[in-house]
C-alpha cells in the first residue's frame, strides 16, 4: 500500500511508516502520501494518529482547513448548495478548494437525486476536522446549519435538524423535529424508530424552560409515544399507559379537552384489556362527555366505536348495536388524533358480532362483508392498514366461530396471528 501511494520512497522509510501505522490502513496511506509529498518529514519521531491527522489538516493552510471544519460540523455528507451558503468561501474559490481536497483524497463527491454532495473520504479525517472548530463556534455552525436545512426543501431528514437544533443549544426547536421525526417513522409503520426518536423529544423537552410551550409538545410527544408503544406492544403495555396517564394530566393542565381524548383512549384500552371494566367505564364516559362538547363531529364517531365495543364485551348489545352504528360512519375523514386503527371500518366488523347475538343473522352476514371490504381496499402500506386488517379479521375469526364454520374462523384468525 505504501509503494502504491508513495512508489519513491526507500525501503528503511516504507519499513518505518508500517510500523508507526498500528495497523490502521487509513493512517499507514496517510503517512505514506505525507512522506511522498514530504520525503525529508518522513524521518521525523512517530506521532499519534490524532497529532498526525491533525498536523495533515494544518499543512493544508487556514482556508481549507476552516472549509473542512465547516465540512464535518454539517454532518456525514453536506449538499453542495447547502455548503455554499454556510461557509464564508467565495463560490469560485470554493470549487477550487473542494476540487484541490478530493484530489489530495481529503474528501469525496458523490451525486444523489437533491444534487451534489461532499463527504470525507475517511471518518477518522473527518474527527479531526470536526474536533479542530472551536466548540463556541460549533454551536453557531449547528445553529446555521439547521436554518440552512429548514429553508431548502427535503435538504435534511426531521431528525437530522433536531441533532442540530440540539447541538446548537436550541431545545424547543429541538423537542419539535424529534416529535416531528417520530410522527413520520409512526406514520411509515417504523414505530421501534418512532419510539425511539419520541423518547430524544421527551429527552430535549426535559432541558425546556417550564410553562406552557414546554407542556404542550410535551403532551404531543407523550401521545405520539403511547401510541407507537400501544401498537408495538399492546395495548397492556406499561410504558404506554404511563405515556397516556401523562398526556391527560398535561391536558388537563393546558385546560386542552380536545387533546385528552385520544390519551383517554389509550388508558381507558388499557385497562379495559386488563378486565377493570369499573375503572374503563368511567374513562368511557369522560369520552362522551368531550366528544359531545366539540363541534367536530368525528370525536362523536371515535366515543361511539370505544363505548360501542366495550358494550359487546360486557353484554350490552342493544347499546353496543347503537353506539357502533354512529361509529360506523367515521369513513373517509381523516382521524382526530395518530389512532392506530381505522375506527370507521373496524366498528362494522364489531357491528356484525354484536347482530349476532341479537339474532339477526342476515344484517350480521352483511356488516361483516362490508367491513372485510373496506379493510382488504385499504393501501397496504397506510399507517393503520395493519392493525384494521388484524382487528377486522379477528372480530370475524369470532363470527365465524359462532356460526360454526371452523374452517373460516381459521382462516381468519391466522391473517390476525401473521399480522
Amino acid at each position: 500500500l505504501v509503494h502504491a501511494v508513495a512508489p519513491g520512497l526507500d525501503d528503511e522509510v516504507v519499513d518505518r511508516i508500517v510500523a508507526n501505522s498500528d495497523g490502521v490502513p487509513y493512517f499507514l496511506e496517510e503517512q505514506a502520501r505525507a512522506a511522498g509529498e514530504a520525503p525529508d518529514g518522513a524521518a521525523g519521531a512517530p506521532l499519534a494518529l490524532s497529532v498526525f491527522l491533525a498536523a495533515r489538516l494544518d499543512e493544508l493552510g487556514p482556508g481549507p482547513k476552516r472549509l473542512l471544519g465547516e465540512i464535518a460540523v454539517a454532518g456525514e455528507g453536506v449538499r453542495l448548495d447547502v455548503l455554499a451558503k454556510l461557509t464564508e468561501v467565495r463560490a469560485g474559490e470554493l470549487d477550487f478548494l473542494l476540487d484541490e481536497l478530493c484530489r489530495r483524497r481529503v474528501l469525496l463527491r458523490t451525486r444523489g437525486p437533491a444534487g451534489d454532495a461532499v463527504r470525507f473520504r475517511h471518518a477518522l479525517m473527518r474527527e479531526a476536522a470536526f474536533d479542530g472548530v472551536l466548540e463556541s463556534h460549533r454551536a453557531e455552525l449547528h445553529r446555521h446549519i439547521a436554518e440552512l436545512l429548514r429553508e431548502l426543501p427535503g435538504a435534511a431528514a426531521p431528525e437530522d435538524l433536531a441533532h442540530h437544533y440540539e447541538l446548537a443549544g436550541e431545545t424547543e426547536r429541538a423537542a419539535g423535529s424529534w416529535l416531528e421525526a417520530g410522527r413520520l417513522a409512526a406514520a411509515s409503520g417504523a414505530n421501534h424508530e418512532a419510539i425511539k426518536l419520541f423518547r430524544r423529544g421527551l429527552a430535549a423537552v426535559a432541558r425546556m424552560s417550564e410553562g406552557g410551550t414546554r407542556d404542550a409538545i410535551e403532551l404531543d410527544v407523550q401521545l405520539g409515544l403511547g401510541t407507537a408503544l400501544s401498537t408495538l406492544e399492546g395495548y397492556t403495555s406499561p410504558d404506554a399507559r404511563t405515556a397516556f396517564e401523562r398526556a391527560v394530566a398535561l391536558g388537563e393542565r393546558l385546560g386542552d379537552t380536545a387533546t385528552i381524548f385520544p390519551a383517554l383512549w389509550g388508558t381507558s384500552s388499557y385497562w379495559f384489556v386488563l378486565g377493570e371494566h369499573r375503572i374503563d367505564s368511567a374513562l368511557v364516559d369522560r369520552m362522551l362527555r368531550i366528544a359531545d362538547e366539540q363541534d367536530d363531529p368525528r370525536f362523536r364517531f371515535e366515543a361511539a366505536f370505544v363505548a360501542g365495543y366495550r358494550g359487546l364485551y360486557l353484554g350490552h348489545f342493544e347499546r353496543a348495536r347503537e353506539q357502533l352504528g354512529r361509529a360506523t360512519r367515521h369513513l373517509g375523514l381523516e382521524p382526530i388524533a395518530d389512532l392506530p386503527e381505522d375506527s370507521g371500518i373496524v366498528s362494522r366488523s364489531t357491528l356484525s358480532v354484536v347482530l349476532w347475538f341479537l339474532g339477526e343473522a342476515e344484517a350480521s352476514r352483511e356488516a361483516a362483508t362490508e367491513a372485510l371490504r373496506l379493510a382488504e381496499a385499504l393501501e397496504p402500506s397506510s399507517r393503520r392498514a395493519a392493525l384494521t386488517t388484524c382487528w377486522v379479521s379477528v372480530n370475524l375469526a369470532w363470527r365465524a366461530e359462532l356460526d360454526d364454520d371452523s374452517e373460516m374462523a381459521i382462516e381468519f384468525a391466522d391473517r390476525a396471528a401473521a399480522i
